[in-house]
């Protein structure tokens, strides 16, 4: 698996969405912000709990657990 091939990280809740990113609930980081540029799809509304489609990498970078 490449880098760059997509992955569905489970479980996110969306706490803030600005013009370009969606800004995660996480137990290591207050918020972590994710690029919108870097979503295929997604499921997330602000307060509920979603899913998303990003690159490996990003799953990566922020320990994100998900589904290959």
């Amino acid at each position: 698996m490449s880098n760059l091939d997509p992955v569905t990280v489970q479980d996110l809740i969306m706490k803030i969405e600005t013009d370009k990113a969606f800004g995660v609930e996480s137990d290591v980081e207050e918020i972590i912000w994710l690029p919108k540029s870097q979503i295929e799809e997604h499921t997330l509304e602000k307060g509920e709990q979603g899913w998303a489609i990003m690159p490996k990498w990003l799953a990566d970078k922020h320990g994100f657990i998900y589904d290959e």
